[in-house]
């Protein structure tokens, strides 16, 4: 226990800061540091130590003597001779725990340090000054009388002493328990004390945030914002996510606990205080950001397990992209409207593989909503047609392309909207990266584009092959001079009817097993056959470009291709007409547009 007494005041047992005989190494703000073996003053890095005295810069004098500074969380007494560091001892004096840095005091409202001109160096009982409560979670306040004094025997890493806004003595106690929050409701802080996020979910000290309970965002959502409290620092939460709006159905209840609604079990929870894997507030400082938000922790270890499963199929999926996209170069298949639109679909898979791997290779460096973003228009660039000329070619890309940007940008800017009914609001990146289950908004803004774009397909990939049936009727009334060409036209629509349903099958399936996987919510309350299952069906999403590279890489036209444009094969190999060949000899010689060009 920490023993307060009455004895005479500080003014009278200790001296002044005038009166004080330490002698700082370096400047003010700057502390020791050893660089490549030489020690030097560097600027301060240590913000929870300081020295109280008005005689610095000692090494600067080229003088010989002894001063006194800080290095990596030590106080450290250094021999100097004619300004050269000789020799060092670590000092055994207790340091002076104080709450606020030197030029700051303390204000109970806001738990923060605020700025004062004036140091109260009749407080302060020693030079050497740690500063905060950084480890402790729960942290009472307690007024002092005028007069007091401080075992000295006591372990100072366990309380604080400061002057607060009033002039008033304020002792910091940390408490071994929560006992506290049964008496009083506590708040979660996400920081530990004296800390707040700086340039996104980093604490760092600033001493100066505090937390506010009233007039902010999340107010609206506390039980009698106007009562009494205490704070839990520092969750330990290492990846936070924010709450701008209230996108999620919540309340701080009168006793502390956290009620939400969970779109995984379909009812509400409630969250005790203990619980640190839950939500947080903290003051944010990200750019043009600035304030107190409420954030959530990502409690995702089923997530991690999943994704131990699917991320080697989608690095092995973006290799074999890749490997795709370079063999139709090298082998010139881009030269025809169908090479052309495979390779676009298979850079546009190649992204969103990669965006998938890196979201878990490295999901701190990415935000949640732009990586969804990313995935949302992948679907509509499976559009295909066979069209030789560029005019078309470039409106099917536009197509493509143009719609899956669209979607996007739309988006985006509902995102960052509000002018939707909060029935249909899609809502991103809150619980996990894509459009969240939480209203009609996934169904609208996600399910059923998709459905649009893949029934579109159809619908075309049907009339292609309607044609087909009928351009081979036509041919069986043709006379035998006509045949070979018209056969040639058949051969080649069906050719590319062929690889146009192969297509179509990959991303019909990728569809249809990632629809089914929007019935899989909450992976822990799972059998392990329903855990299995989501394993299996996302493996089967995350393999796209392994099926790609199967069917259209993996036959013997191309390994033909491929030893022949290597000088590998033999000469009946690369003399002989592939099916493809033949049929685009017999085209060339006819002169305008093929039926099934004009099809289409």
């Amino acid at each position: 226990m920490i023993l307060v007494v009455v004895s005479l005041l500080f003014t009278v047992v200790h001296a002044t800061l005038d009166n004080r005989p330490t002698v700082k190494c370096c400047a003010k703000n700057e502390q020791i540091a050893t660089v490549n073996g030489t020690v030097l003053c560097v600027d301060k890095t240590d913000a929870r130590f300081d020295i109280l005295t008005n005689s610095s810069e000692f090494l600067s004098k080229h003088s010989t003597g002894e001063c006194v500074d800080i290095d990596r969380g030590h106080f450290y007494n250094y021999r100097v001779e004619n300004g050269v560091i000789t020799s060092n001892q670590t000092l055994s004096r207790k340091p002076f725990p104080k709450c606020c840095p030197l030029d700051h005091v303390y204000s109970p409202t806001t738990r923060s340090c605020i700025n004062k001109t004036s140091i109260p160096t009749n407080l302060i009982i020693e030079d050497l000054v740690v500063i905060g409560l950084p480890k402790c979670q729960i942290i009472l306040d307690k007024t002092l009388d005028a007069s007091f004094t401080i075992n000295r025997d006591s372990n100072q890493k366990d309380f604080c002493i400061d002057e607060d806004d009033k002039g008033s003595v304020m002792m910091r106690e940390c408490q071994g328990d929560f006992d506290i929050c049964q008496k009083k409701r506590c708040f979660k802080k996400c920081c530990p004390d004296g800390q707040s996020f700086v340039g996104g979910g980093v604490c760092k000290d600033t001493f100066v945030r505090g937390l506010q309970i009233k007039d902010q965002g999340y107010s609206p959502y506390i039980e009698d914002p106007e009562d009494d409290y205490e704070i839990v620092h520092g969750t330990g939460c290492t990846n936070v996510n924010i709450y701008s709006t209230n996108t999620l159905q919540y309340t701080i209840t009168k006793n502390g606990s956290f009620r939400y609604y969970s779109n995984y079990t379909d009812e509400f929870v409630m969250e005790p205080v203990t619980d640190f894997t839950g939500y947080c507030l903290e003051h944010a400082t990200k750019g043009s950001m600035s304030g107190y938000f409420l954030f959530r922790c990502f409690k995702q270890p089923e997530i991690e397990e999943k994704f131990a499963w699917t991320i080697g199929a989608k690095i092995l999926s973006g290799i074999l992209l890749i490997v795709t996209v370079l063999i139709y170069f090298y082998l010139g298949e881009v030269r025809n409207t169908f090479g052309k639109i495979l390779i676009n679909y298979c850079i546009a898979m190649f992204l969103l593989m990669v965006t998938l791997a890196s979201s878990i290779l490295a999901a701190a460096e990415l935000e949640c909503k732009i990586r969804e973003f990313i995935k949302s228009p992948k679907k509509p660039i499976c559009v295909a047609y066979k069209k030789k000329n560029l005019r078309r070619f470039v409106c099917y890309c536009l197509y493509g392309w143009g719609v899956a940007f669209c979607h996007m940008i739309l988006l985006i800017i509902l995102e960052n909207t509000n002018f939707l009914p909060d029935l249909i609001q899609p809502r991103i990146g809150n619980l996990y990266c894509f459009i969240e289950n939480v209203n009609y908004g996934r169904i609208v803004f996600l399910l059923i584009p998709y459905l649009a774009f893949q029934t579109a397909n159809i619908v075309l990939f049907v009339k292609t092959a309607v044609y087909c049936i009928r351009v081979q009727n036509e041919i069986n009334k043709m006379n035998d001079g006509l045949r070979r060409s018209e056969s040639g036209r058949f051969v080649l629509a069906k050719d590319r009817l062929a690889l146009i349903l192969k297509l179509a099958v990959i991303m019909g399936l990728i569809w249809f097993t990632e629809l089914l996987t929007t019935f899989f919510n909450n992976m822990e309350s799972y059998s392990g056959f329903s855990k299995t299952l989501e394993i299996i069906l996302d493996t089967i999403t995350c393999s796209q470009g392994i099926l790609i590279f199967i069917i259209f890489i993996c036959k013997r036209k191309i390994f033909n291709m491929l030893k022949q444009k290597l000088g590998c094969g033999s000469l009946r190999d690369s003399s002989s007409p592939t099916p493809s060949s033949e049929v685009n000899g017999n085209i060339a010689l006819t002169r305008g547009q093929t039926p099934v060009e004009n099809a289409l």
